[in-house]
């Protein structure tokens, strides 16, 4: 290429210098001189992956999926594999180690608080086992320690008070119902007792019967062929009170307006009341 450079005379060619020659063994031989990957030390490795350029190096390829421990199946069974992970044992039922002081109706300790007696609960079971053994130490006292009795109640209703005989009518006692459930589920009560008040007039009144855990009857069994089913009674439910409205309701999902608590108002509310306390119901 002719360029006119001033102050050069005449045409004159740019000659540009010739283009290093390298061979391919000295490349290979700088390539090798330099560090690999491999021989870095982890930390380097580390921060190299970690870097954008080593992302945008390795472009849209996808890294194998490596499984998690949860992912892998296990021959463990399902509760006690989370209790293993949350770093819990399984929690086993051992039952009611209380021991209870028990006191009779005119004894002396009865005005002390709590009147019904106590209940003492041992540090372990060498403890509550020496408790035991040293409880007719108290027997003079007409006191009586004995462990938590493991007990199973049947309520059975619509027992007659009295049963009609050839000659006149006989009235049911303990001893009658005692022997009739020892007969029909063939399985020995450890108390019977009536169940509630009775009136006069009623001919039916319900009854209570106690039988040990292990040697409990199937439920379903009838007494002097007249009671009802004997069943398991369920614990009553407790009455629920809306803490917004004061109605007698479940407090989630109360759209009423809410009522003062010292008074029922809801004009105002608990904090602005100036008024006597009183009940919503009178």
């Amino acid at each position: 290429m002719a360029l006119s450079i001033a102050g050069v005379e005449g045409n004159a060619v740019l000659v540009l210098p010739s283009k290093p020659t390298q061979s391919l063994q000295v490349k290979q031989k700088e390539k090798s001189a330099l560090p690999s990957n491999k021989t870095l030390p982890q930390k380097l490795q580390n921060i190299e992956k970690k870097t954008w350029a080593s992302i945008t190096r390795q472009g849209n390829q996808v890294t194998p999926a490596i499984p998690s421990l949860s992912a892998i199946p296990s021959n463990t069974p399902k509760h006690l594999r989370a209790d293993k992970e949350k770093g819990k044992h399984p929690k086993l039922f051992t039952g009611d180690d209380r021991l209870f002081l028990r006191l009779t109706k005119e004894h002396e300790w009865r005005p002390l608080a709590p009147t019904t007696g106590f209940a003492l609960t041992a540090k372990d079971k060498e403890t509550r086992q020496l408790l035991l053994d040293k409880s007719s130490m108290i027997s003079a006292q007409n006191a009586v320690i004995e462990p938590a009795s493991d007990l199973v109640t049947d309520h059975i209703p619509n027992v007659p008070v009295a049963i009609q005989s050839l000659n006149n009518n006989v009235f049911v006692t303990k001893d009658m119902v005692e022997a009739e459930i020892t007969r029909v589920p063939q399985a020995s009560p450890t108390t019977v007792r009536p169940h509630g008040k009775t009136k006069a007039e009623v001919p039916y009144q319900s009854w209570l019967a106690h039988f040990p855990r292990s040697h409990a009857p199937r439920v379903g069994f009838r007494i002097f062929d007249e009671s009802g089913l004997a069943l398991v009674p369920k614990p009553r439910q407790n009455i629920l009170q809306c803490k917004r409205c004061l109605g007698f309701h479940s407090t989630r999902g109360c759209s009423r307006a809410p009522a003062c608590a010292n008074c029922a108002s809801t004009m105002h509310l608990t904090f602005e009341c100036k008024g006597l306390i009183r009940c919503r119901n009178c």
